[in-house]
């Protein structure tokens, strides 16, 4: 398994290449191969010459605020899953990178086991990986003390009123792939991949794709594979 390590600080991106090499991230997968670069230019060459299952990217590289080096990345290298490493995992700056295309989030201060637990949600189950302080709900929206980030029992998506399309759509939409790349998994059109997501965001109740992510997550829905309404 190739991953491709994007952070600006050398000490920091060869400890954690340190740390992954050798790594087994799913049982089906070879022994993990890292390569390290320390800029988002770099990040897209380092693209176009070889091919990677997953790029670990820190927000703050040269000449870029926000999540602006994710959505230049994403532009160019789109069928590489991104998972944000970063030291700022305030709501916000979480949320802004699952909307600009990120797998997932995972602060810098995090354990290593929560880094390899939230990989393996990303590489094996195909699912986003979100830290848990952001999916706890505000206090004016808590009315009980179970907290929605924390259900007690796995819902499937399959309860939501879409058809069988819809639903597949929607897995993929789930793991932040764009609708061009939706479409050619599914080999239908463009334009019809924007009204599956449509209504999968409506059965949500949401209208975008970051905050579909978030309710998913706060609702308990299993991202595994299940029967849907007929089409």
């Amino acid at each position: 398994m190739r991953i491709l390590l994007v952070d600006d600080e050398e000490l920091v991106r060869e400890a954690l290449a340190d740390m992954l090499r050798g790594r087994e991230i799913s049982e089906q997968d070879r022994a993990t191969d890292v390569l390290t670069v320390g800029t988002c230019e770099d990040a897209i060459s380092a693209c176009a010459k070889d091919a990677f299952e997953l790029c670990l990217l820190d927000l703050g590289l040269p000449g870029m605020s926000g999540v602006q080096a994710l959505e230049t990345f994403r532009a160019t290298c789109e069928d590489v899953p991104v998972v944000v490493l970063s030291g700022h995992d305030d709501a916000d700056t979480v949320r802004a990178s699952i909307a600009a295309g990120a797998m997932g989030f995972i602060p810098k201060r995090a354990k290593r086991e929560v880094m390899f637990m939230a990989l393996k949600l990303v590489v094996v189950a195909k699912g986003t990986y979100i830290p848990p302080s952001v999916m706890v709900p505000t206090p004016q929206r808590q009315t009980s003390t179970t907290s929605e980030a924390a259900p007690q029992k796995m819902r499937s998506l399959s309860e939501l009123e879409v058809t069988e399309r819809q639903l597949e759509v929607g897995r993929l939409m789930l793991q932040n792939l764009p609708n061009k790349v939706i479409a050619r998994k599914l080999n239908i059109a463009e334009p019809t991949v924007k009204v599956h997501v449509s209504a999968f965001l409506r059965a949500l109740g949401v209208t975008n794709r970051a905050d579909a992510i978030l309710s998913v997550y706060r609702q308990g829905f299993s991202l595994e594979a299940a029967a849907a309404k007929p089409a």
